[in-house]
């Protein structure tokens, strides 16, 4: 595993676990939330596929880290299945 993944992983762990709600239940609200912010965060996700380097994602994450959740790892994985799907594995590893 490359370096640069090995700390998107971490950086990306670490704000999720700041971030983790302290109940696994939502409310209406929490919902209403989250799905106001799916665009952005689907933007955030294009940003961090088309950074060049570990640094570029890092600083990324950290300007909106609002939007570094769980759905945005959802959205890195799906794209990263994706591209194994389509025969690039090595992209698919990257995400």
């Amino acid at each position: 595993m490359s370096r640069s993944r090995i700390c998107f992983f971490l950086c990306a762990a670490a704000l999720l676990i700041g971030l983790a709600p302290a109940s696994a239940a939502q409310n209406s609200d929490e919902r209403d939330k989250i799905e106001r912010t799916a665009p952005a965060e689907q933007q955030l996700a294009d940003a961090l596929i088309a950074a060049k380097t570990a640094a570029e994602r890092s600083a990324l994450m950290a300007a909106r880290r609002e939007l570094v959740t769980p759905e945005l790892v959802q959205i890195l994985y799906r794209a990263g299945k994706h591209a194994a799907s389509q025969g690039d594995s090595k992209e698919g590893l990257r995400l």
